[in-house]
């Protein structure tokens, strides 16, 4: 189908216009004639004891009709086949697919020309599509159809049928006075329609669009699926950050990407020429508002820094990758198979699907794979390549991202004397600062149940309840109360965010590191020993106290040193700091006065 709605008749002559009618049939798994079906069974050479077992399975089937919440005596079923019965969409398709043979019979030559073979319908279950590459054609097939259904005793449904033009820019306002009609009712003529879950629209070319409504569609369809998804988290009271990733990617990200191997490549393309790239896009919109939603962090909140705690890529190298997988999956069906030879075509034409994958990856900063081998026919890419594919777009993000924290880093390293290299930052070096310090001094490993040794240094995956998740997240993501960050919001230089609850104020600011060694919170230090009596503080406090070049890096390691009951205990700390701090704050006008009063002497 999509071959059809981008090529046309290439490359045997000029894009054609294809004139394709979505057929929709009243109640079609009921009234499938099961003596039709068997002969349709062994006539394709299903013969014998397997047979037999198919029509001993409906020798008996009993149907009761069900009122409100009760139930009529049950009755024989003569017609059909069982609904809910996972072997049911392949007997309705095996009876279906007389249908190509009748379209044949009646109507050679008939259809739509695709690498040089005549496509009157495309069958899947009882979701047909018919092709013609004129208008008095296609009405042919509906007249075909419409005596096929009389022979078999089935029934279209004229209602939920429609008409859908591709390559035509006149489509439809040329075909205004234009009917195609089925069982004497004139079909609907629409822009777009959603065949198997994929929306296809018609008029313009396709490249020209990129299948744009495909993927904006399901972008849409993602949204919805993950605020459902946020909502059953909160009512089963699910709050682990990685636990709700994990159940992300099985149930919201399979909604938002289906179809993604047929439409991505052109999403990607549209992605990559502009500014925000694979890391900011529609796509990336939702997948924000996820971590956002799932750490409890406001919108200003970095996003390499959330993809971090959450051990996250960008969506659209996901799509990629899954466009790749089925490029392998094409080339492996050989050189028989209509979709190799739709692709041996494509690799060669802009605008259609292979050539846009094509696309897409060279523009990977990597060395990029043959898609085509020496003969000119498309080959499998090594899944080596692949995974090295979707590595080099990652990286590209992760360096955009954090470019200006490295920028800082070095710009630190010029006037570092000792101490902390954070706090040697100057304060006019303002952009990426908050990137830079969760870089020096919070970033650890990813979680990763595959790795259990990284898997416990991450919080994500420790913290099981609302107040830790949130207070932990804005913390790790620099959200927290401290001066270091309200000080923003009135432009304070960095230097001049100094602690106004401890008496040598003026010596440091009040950021995180100041935290954990504040003379005010030194009461709550007592309460919490697997955060204060460990051996990683220790290190710490005694670098700190020593003006230890090594300062960021010990406390690195002492704020992600993991396990169950460190992040636990560091989130409950978190928590009791801040309501000791409100407390303060409200005791400071009186003790500022004697403070001051005490100077003064």
């Amino acid at each position: 189908m999509l071959h059809v709605e981008a090529c046309g008749g290439l490359p045997y002559g000029p894009r054609k216009a294809a004139f394709a009618a979505f057929i929709d049939f009243k109640k079609a798994y009921d009234s499938v004639d099961r003596q039709l079906l068997w002969k349709s069974l062994q006539a394709l050479g299903l013969q014998g004891w397997s047979h037999g077992i198919l029509q001993a399975m409906y020798s008996d089937v009993q149907l009761r009709a069900r009122v409100g919440g009760d139930e009529g005596e049950s009755f024989p079923s003569t017609r059909g086949v069982k609904q809910g019965d996972p072997l049911s969409p392949l007997l309705f398709g095996l009876f279906i697919d007389k249908l190509v043979g009748f379209l044949n019979n009646r109507l050679p030559g008939v259809g739509v020309e695709v690498v040089g073979r005549c496509i009157q319908a495309i069958l899947y279950a009882d979701d047909v599509v018919l092709l013609a590459d004129n208008k008095e054609d296609l009405q042919s097939l509906l007249t075909a159809l419409q005596d096929f259904c009389v022979a078999v005793g089935m029934a279209p449904n004229p209602d939920k049928c429609e008409v859908v033009v591709f390559n035509d820019p006149g489509w439809p306002l040329r075909y205004n006075n234009t009917a195609w009609v089925l069982n004497g009712t004139p079909l609907k003529k629409s822009k777009e329609f959603p065949y198997l879950g994929v929306t296809f629209t018609g008029g313009r070319a396709w490249r020209e669009g990129r299948m744009l409504p495909a993927w904006v569609n399901q972008r849409n369809k993602g949204q919805r699926a993950l605020h459902a998804f946020i909502d059953k988290c909160h009512s089963a009271h699910l709050h682990t950050p990685y636990v709700i990733s994990k159940l992300y990617d099985t149930l919201v990200s399979t909604v938002g990407g289906y179809g993604c191997e047929i439409w991505g490549p052109g999403a990607i393309l549209a992605a990559l020429e502009t500014a925000g790239g694979m890391g900011k896009n529609i796509f990336e919109t939702s997948h924000n508002l996820f971590m956002r939603r799932t750490l409890h962090v406001g919108r200003q909140t970095c996003i390499a820094t959330m993809r971090q705690i959450l051990n996250r890529t960008p969506v659209l190298t996901t799509y990629l990758e899954r466009a790749l997988n089925f490029w392998n999956r094409v080339v492996q069906q050989g050189a028989e198979d209509l979709l190799y030879q739709c692709l041996e075509v494509e690799v060669t034409q802009p605008g259609t699907w292979g050539h846009q994958l094509i696309q897409a990856v060279r523009a990977a900063p990597c060395t990029h794979p043959s898609f085509i081998d020496a003969q000119g026919h498309p080959q499998v890419v090594e899944e080596k390549d692949i995974k090295l594919i979707i590595k080099a777009f990652v990286v590209r993000e992760y360096d955009r991202a954090w470019g200006k924290p490295h920028a800082l880093r070095e710009t630190a390293r010029q006037v570092h004397v000792e101490s902390s290299l954070v706090r040697a930052c100057p304060d006019g070096a303002r952009d990426g600062f908050k990137h830079f310090k969760f870089m020096q001094w919070r970033e650890g490993s990813p979680p990763d149940h595959k790795n259990k040794l990284n898997h416990q240094h991450a919080f994500a995956a420790f913290a099981h309840s609302t107040q830790h998740v949130r207070v932990l997240s804005n913390f790790f993501c620099g959200n927290l109360w401290l001066e270091c960050e309200t000080g923003r919001q009135t432009h304070e230089g960095r230097s001049d965010r100094v602690c106004n609850l401890c008496h040598n104020r003026a010596l440091e600011p009040q950021d995180e590191m100041h935290l954990f060694r504040c003379p005010p919170f030194e009461s709550l230090h007592h309460e919490y020993p697997r955060v204060f009596e460990s051996r990683a503080y220790g290190n710490f406090i005694r670098a700190y106290y020593n003006k230890d070049l090594r300062v960021d890096d010990l406390f690195r390691k002492f704020l992600t040193q993991g396990g169950a009951d460190f992040w636990s205990q560091l989130g409950d700390f978190l928590n009791d700091s801040q309501l000791l701090h409100a407390r303060l704050s409200e005791m400071r006008p009186m003790n500022q006065e004697l403070d001051d009063f005490e100077d003064d002497e």
